[in-house]
C-alpha cells in the first residue's frame, strides 16, 4: 500500500480553528491536526507537536527502510561504516522532524 508521497509540510497555523494542516509536496492536505477541551484538559498545546509527528511520517519511514538496509548488511558484512553512518544521519534527522527541530524532507 502507497501512501501520499513526502516531503510533507506543516501550514501555517489557523488560530481560529485551533488546527493545523499537514501538505503534501502538491499542495493537497494529508490532515489536519486538531485540539479539544476533554475532562477539563486543554489538548491544545499538543496540536504543533502532533503536527511535527505526523508531517515526518515519511520520513521515519525512509529512515526505517534504510536503517533495515544497512543493518541488514552489516548481519551478513556487507555494511560498511560509512553506510552506518549515512543510516545513523538519516535516522537522526527524521527524529529531529518527528520532534519539530527541523523541517520534514531536509537532512541538516
Amino acid at each position: 500500500m502507497a501512501h501520499t508521497p513526502g516531503p510533507w509540510t506543516i501550514a501555517p497555523y489557523h488560530s481560529l480553528g485551533a488546527e493545523q494542516d499537514i501538505i503534501a509536496p502538491n499542495g493537497q492536505r494529508v490532515c489536519s491536526v486538531a485540539g479539544s477541551k476533554s475532562f477539563d484538559e486543554d489538548t491544545n498545546e499538543w496540536i504543533e507537536p502532533d503536527a511535527h509527528l505526523i508531517a515526518a511520517a515519511p520520513d521515519l519511514l525512509a529512515a526505517l527502510k534504510e536503517s533495515d538496509r544497512v543493518l541488514t548488511g552489516a548481519i551478513e558484512n556487507r555494511a560498511g561504516p560509512s553506510e552506518l553512518r549515512v543510516a545513523r544521519r538519516i535516522t537522526r534527522a527524521a527524529i529531529a522532524a518527528a520532534m519539530g527541530l527541523r523541517a520534514p524532507g531536509t537532512d541538516g
